[in-house]
């Protein structure tokens, strides 16, 4: 066939998060949405309305910016995943989730521009990975580097079902129905279903585990091709 046509480069953003960006993702119903995640700082740009401008519009610092990061204290580290959140069809409302070094997830709502929810997941050392689904509308899994792995309705604010799978990273199947859980040297695939059966489902399932080639060692980051 056709070689494939060369990228073109459409712009180039100056970011302002004082740091590494360790996470970029497009919204997956509104692809005109970006996000980011690096010190302590999650930002969100609109890539359409501005003609050649990527317009930061959601510029949200956790703690205070003038303080220097710590080890004494987890959360001033930074974040380093995030995840959107589905959310109803006739809902105007964005959340994006974001970690840090904490065991604490936060969740920004786009809307009133404002942390709606600190998720405290009763995990031992910091979550690592998160994930959500527009299949899944107010459900976010995360895991921690404590081979926690848990499923926290935003809604309602109630975490719905959990199990001990090592998670390095996550990523959820376009339409909901299944998880990949990339840990070291393997992934683990684990059925979901939708959203009346998830905490059933989700906490007794048994696990698929795919070994990897011994060239994978810790699985950092997976997406999945339906």
């Amino acid at each position: 066939g056709e070689p494939a046509p060369p990228y073109r480069l459409a712009r180039v953003v100056r970011e302002n998060h004082n740091g590494a960006i360790l996470h970029v993702a497009f919204h997956p119903d509104k692809t005109n949405v970006v996000a980011s995640v690096g010190a302590n700082q999650i930002n969100l740009y609109d890539n359409e309305h501005l003609g050649n401008h990527f317009d930061l519009y959601v510029h949200y610092v956790n703690g205070d910016p003038a303080v220097a990061p710590s080890p004494d204290e987890p959360s001033s580290q930074g974040f380093h995943t995030l995840a959107w959140i589905g959310t109803e069809k006739n809902s105007e409302d964005i959340l994006v989730a974001a970690a840090d070094a904490s065991p604490i997830v936060q969740v920004l709502s786009v809307l009133r521009r404002e942390v709606i929810a600190e998720l405290d997941g009763g995990h031992k050392g910091p979550v690592t990975a998160l994930a959500g689904s527009a299949a899944l509308p107010g459900l976010l899994f995360v895991g921690g580097s404590d081979k926690r792995l848990c499923v926290w309705d935003i809604i309602s604010g109630t975490k719905i079902a959990h199990r001990s799978v090592p998670a390095c990273t996550l990523a959820l199947s376009v339409k909901g129905k299944s998880l990949a859980v990339g840990g070291v040297g393997n992934v683990s695939i684990l059925p979901v279903g939708n959203k009346r059966d998830v905490e059933a489902k989700f906490s007794s399932s048994p696990i698929e585990k795919i070994p990897l080639e011994q060239s994978h060692d810790v699985v950092q980051h997976m997406e999945w091709i339906d």
